[in-house]
């Protein structure tokens, strides 16, 4: 859904009434607020008793602003999730949100941050405080996306962490991590892995030795059903990897794109589809794969006679490729997502196609966060927001 460059006075204000009315359970913000708009939100919030979720999107909030919001939600033992999206903040507004998590009074379970734009550099103590403040708070997942985390300022956090009975970590765009501080977060986090439900490490540096990291913390975390892991350098054939995957449990969603795993990795993935039943979800967008790889993935999908949705979109799949997809997955009535590049400027286009080969739609769907729009009201009322798949891709 497109974000307004500048939210609608009268779509915030009704927001903010309906905050104070008690009215909403759900809420966000997107686009930029005027100060006066932001100063009634405040007040809102420190009377508001039934908010359950608030979220901010590209607003352009500032630490000061920032600071502020904590202030006013400093009593509030309603308020479950924080969600603040690509705005102005920096290490000022860490400390803001680690003073609120600590708070006795505060109950949120869910916090999010997305995008630090400024007061950043490799020095980053504030992770320190911030780190201590997630051991006394009652958070339960986790987002940090693109806050330019370091190793030291992981160590931080994963030694917190390692103690918390956490159900969704999110460290997604960190990408001064090297795969030395990755090994050490799920060494950390072994001891309360079984809690763990979703594992997103977008945009890490994971080398053989982090994947076999990766597959030992697998062993332990029973209870995952989701892990991310693109654009993370991973090794071309996955070998390792891929034996912990194929008799995992309960895992449901698998997400590899951006990682240039080339026809040579299909191998590993034809072996995890045909063990591992519980996988409904593989995504391998952008990877390299050619006809030989779809061919082999067409195979197996005619064996395949439960739910999988397969994504192989932006990859170098001509159409007889996707035609064999396409073919394959009509056996059994499986969703497969593959890429046209008939376009006129040769650039891939995703599609989606239905069951029976026709075109579904004609947009790069995979990944989009569901959202509530402005004029939603309902669905922001009755509290519902995106599930924890679509939090995996902001």
């Amino acid at each position: 859904m497109p974000i307004a460059n500048q939210l609608t006075i009268s779509s915030a204000q009704q927001k903010i009434m309906e905050i104070k009315n008690n009215t909403l359970k759900s809420v966000e913000f997107r686009g930029s607020l005027k100060e006066d708009t932001i100063q009634n939100l405040f007040a809102a919030l420190k009377i508001s008793t039934s908010l359950r979720r608030l979220a901010f999107f590209e607003c352009n909030l500032t630490n000061h602003d920032i600071c502020q919001l904590c202030s006013a939600l400093s009593d509030n033992n309603v308020l479950l999730v924080l969600e603040i999206h690509r705005n102005y903040i920096g290490r000022e507004a860490i400390v803001a949100i680690a003073t609120l998590i600590s708070n006795r009074k505060c109950n949120i379970k869910e916090l999010c941050i997305e995008d630090i734009t400024s007061g950043t550099d490799t020095d980053f103590p504030e992770m320190l405080i911030f780190s201590a403040a997630i051991r006394n708070s009652q958070i339960t997942s986790l987002s940090l996306i693109n806050v330019g985390l370091t190793d030291a300022d992981l160590t931080f956090l994963a030694l917190e962490l390692g103690i918390k009975r956490l159900s969704t970590l999110i460290l997604d765009e960190n990408i001064a991590l090297t795969s030395q501080s990755i090994i050490f977060l799920l060494s950390s986090l072994l001891e309360s892995c079984q809690f763990m439900q979703h594992l997103s490490l977008n945009g890490s540096n994971i080398d053989l030795v982090a994947e076999a990291a990766l597959g030992s913390f697998l062993q332990k975390a029973s209870n995952l059903k989701t892990l991310s892991i693109a654009n993370c350098f991973l090794s071309t054939d996955l070998i390792v990897f891929a034996q912990f995957l194929r008799n995992h449990p309960m895992l449901k969603e698998l997400i590899l794109d951006g990682n240039n795993l080339g026809d040579s990795t299909v191998k590993s993935i034809v072996g995890i589809i045909n063990t591992n039943r519980h996988i409904i979800s593989i995504s391998l967008r952008d990877n390299k794969i050619s006809d030989v790889g779809a061919r082999e993935l067409a195979d197996v999908l005619e064996q395949r006679e439960d739910d999988l949705s397969l994504d192989l979109a932006l990859n170098s799949i001509t159409e007889q490729g996707r035609r064999l997809l396409i073919d394959a997955s009509n056996v059994f009535d499986l969703g497969v997502w593959v890429s046209d590049y008939g376009s006129s400027d040769d650039e891939p286009n995703d599609e989606i196609y239905s069951d029976n080969g026709e075109l579904d739609a004609a947009s790069s769907v995979q990944g989009e966060q569901a959202s509530v729009s402005d004029d939603n009201a309902e669905s922001e009322k009755d509290g519902s927001h995106v599930s924890k798949l679509s939090k995996l891709r902001p």
